[in-house]
């Protein structure tokens, strides 16, 4: 995945080096976690697994900057930086019914996956 699509804690809506990038835009740069989770299973179904492995790694991150451990709607896509979690988008439905479950639902039916608490597997 380029720098430009991933932004460490998922895949934007729209890459940095496009015009219209903004990540603090509902689609022109945001990262959904709904989203991602389809991506991410849409790489394993063509073996791409390790770079779904990092979208999932990248929200699971995210959700423990959060209350709950539960994604929202989405976050701005701004670049990850060291020792600071996602840039909350500031009208996003949180927690969303179809962030943080489709994720780890998906996550947990990858091949050769299991989760475990507490556990990195």
């Amino acid at each position: 995945m380029a720098p430009s699509s991933f932004s460490g804690w998922g895949v934007r809506t729209l890459a940095s080096t496009e015009p219209r990038y903004n990540p603090m835009s509902y689609h022109n740069g945001s990262v959904w976690p709904h989203d991602n989770a389809m991506i991410a299973a849409g790489m394993v179904r063509y073996g791409y697994r390790d770079e779904a492995m990092r979208i999932f790694r990248g929200l699971f991150d995210a959700s423990t900057h959060i209350d709950l451990m539960r994604l929202p709607e989405l976050f701005c896509g701004f670049p990850r930086l060291r020792s600071h979690g996602p840039t909350f988008y500031p009208v996003a439905c949180s927690p969303a019914g179809l962030g943080g479950h489709r994720a780890t639902g998906a996550a947990a039916r990858l091949p050769g996956t299991e989760l475990r608490a507490g556990k990195q597997v």
